[in-house]
């Protein structure tokens, strides 16, 4: 009950977490060894198929783990609809 009512309120949210400086990845996977819900972290880090740095994902909770664990500084706290990527 409680990952659904994440979902639901993750879903409207406006504040959400970009891997803006994705170039900056030095592949450690530090972020997906803290993250929760880390299937959520690979399409937007990548940015396979013009994928938005965004995490859009409803299962991402924006607990920010992945912001305070990553080295380069890859992740950042944004707004859903800054695509900027670095």
């Amino acid at each position: 009950p409680v990952g659904a009512s994440y979902a639901l309120i993750g879903s409207a949210s406006v504040l959400r977490v970009s891997a803006r400086h994705s170039s900056r990845c030095n592949d450690c996977a530090d972020c997906y060894a803290v993250c929760p819900e880390p299937q959520v972290i690979a399409l937007p880090l990548k940015g396979k198929d013009g994928a938005s740095p965004v995490i859009s994902d409803r299962s991402c909770t924006n607990c920010g783990r992945c912001i305070d664990v990553c080295a380069p500084g890859v992740f950042t706290f944004t707004h859903r609809f800054d695509t900027r990527r670095d």
